[in-house]
């Protein structure tokens, strides 16, 4: 049975999360960034005409993750008591440096912290290396800041508790908790700060290498020029050994593949082969997907702008102004779920999240076809109960402009 796909927000996942660059370089009137800028009549442009060129990001979410800079620079000192947190320069995982904490109870423990700035309802991935001398315990915080309350490695609770505790040994190990972020519903807002903090409550323990990251299960790319290609997405923990996760087949205007999600720092496009000419996307997602409780009925109406001015002159030989060499693509679709619950699923993942056409809807309506669609929301949200227990909603969402590079 099909089922309707979405993604709805300001996040357009690694390319506007993360730091980004290409190979080659963008052209002089382009920018690597152009690949995530919610804009895709505004694409990366490459500057030449190469085999296998990418755009590329790393989407590690923490400033300083190593400690090798400066004195903690980005970390916040959070100790209570007699504890302690002290840069460390002779034990350390990679790099030159590490941070020591030290503690010897709940109420004196050592603790460093920084704020980031997460996606509501994502699936993420936490760790850390840690190592002790002697004896200690290494605890990972994480407390999201809108609604206070901690996860302690089962479900979000107001009690401060750790998300992940493990006892240190003679050599750096990781620590590592997987978990998904309360909901929109919860947060009421599409992007919320989340407390990261390091303690040791117990003994001595030496912290290297954290990292943060948001789980990727879908591509897309919205406005390009691809040809004699294949868009590739591939992930890498070190940049350096790279694994495929999906080989894309193109479409005119946009393409996509999901696949089980991976947490990987380093993400790529990669145009494998060589294009027939310099080549440019004008967005690229690679963030996760929503499945909704309820898929699209039939009846959907998929349409093509027409922006163009036709004139005829004496001659009756017609001009046309205004030609857009793809024009944008637009869909009407109806959903009818069944339940409140789900009823309310799609108001506030797509209008509210949206915020009501502000930021752009990624929306698959039958996952076993190619069609996607990024585009804005438009009319207001009406539901029709015409009997009990049956919703009826309808969604415009009018396609982006794309890029007109060339036309």
């Amino acid at each position: 049975m099909s089922s309707t796909l979405y993604k709805a927000g300001r996040s357009l996942g690694a390319f506007q999360r993360g730091t980004v660059t290409c190979s080659p370089s963008a052209a002089s009137v382009s920018a690597a960034t152009n690949l995530g800028d919610g804009d895709p009549s505004t694409p990366l442009i490459w500057g030449s005409i190469a085999a296998d060129s990418y755009g590329q990001a790393d989407i590690q979410a923490l400033t300083n993750p190593g400690f090798e800079t400066s004195t903690l620079t980005g970390w916040t000192a959070g100790s209570a008591g007699t504890g302690t947190s002290a840069e460390e320069t002779g034990t350390f995982r990679t790099g030159a440096k590490a941070l020591k904490l030290v503690g010897t109870d709940s109420s004196n423990y050592g603790s460093r912290y920084q704020d980031i700035v997460v996606y509501a309802g994502e699936y993420r991935k936490e760790s850390v290396y840690i190592k002790t001398l002697t004896a200690g315990t290494a605890k990972l915080f994480l407390k999201n800041l809108k609604t206070g309350l901690y996860y302690n490695g089962s479900a979000w609770a107001s009690t401060r508790a750790a998300a992940v505790s493990q006892a240190a040994t003679g050599s750096f190990v990781a620590m590592t908790v997987t978990y998904q972020m309360e909901s929109f519903d919860a947060c009421r807002e599409d992007y919320v700060s989340l407390r990261w903090e390091l303690v040791c409550e117990s003994g001595t323990v030496f912290f290297d290498d954290c990292l943060a990251l948001f789980g990727v299960s879908f591509a897309g790319v919205f406005g390009h020029n691809l040809g004699p290609v294949v868009p590739t997405v591939r992930s890498s923990d070190d940049a350096s050994s790279w694994t495929d996760r999906s080989a894309m087949t193109i479409r005119r205007i946009g393409f996509f593949s999901t696949f089980a999600i991976i947490y990987a720092q380093y993400w790529r496009l990669v145009l494998v082969g060589t294009n027939h000419e310099a080549p440019y996307c004008g967005e690229v997602v690679l963030d996760q997907y929503q499945t909704s409780a309820t898929a699209c009925q039939w009846g959907l109406a998929d349409s093509r702008d027409f922006p163009a001015a036709r004139a005829s002159g004496a001659s009756k030989r017609t001009t046309t102004y205004n030609f857009a060499k793809d024009p944008p693509e637009s869909i009407k679709l109806s959903f009818s779920p069944r339940s409140s619950t789900a009823s309310k699923e799609l108001a506030d993942a797509l209008w509210l999240r949206s915020e009501q056409g502000r930021y752009p809807v990624i929306l698959v309506p039958i996952d076993t076809e190619d069609g996607v669609f990024f585009g804005r929301i438009t009319e207001p949200r009406t539901v029709d109960r015409p009997f009990q227990g049956v919703y009826m909603l309808d969604l415009s969402l009018v396609g982006d402009p794309l890029p007109t590079v060339g036309a």
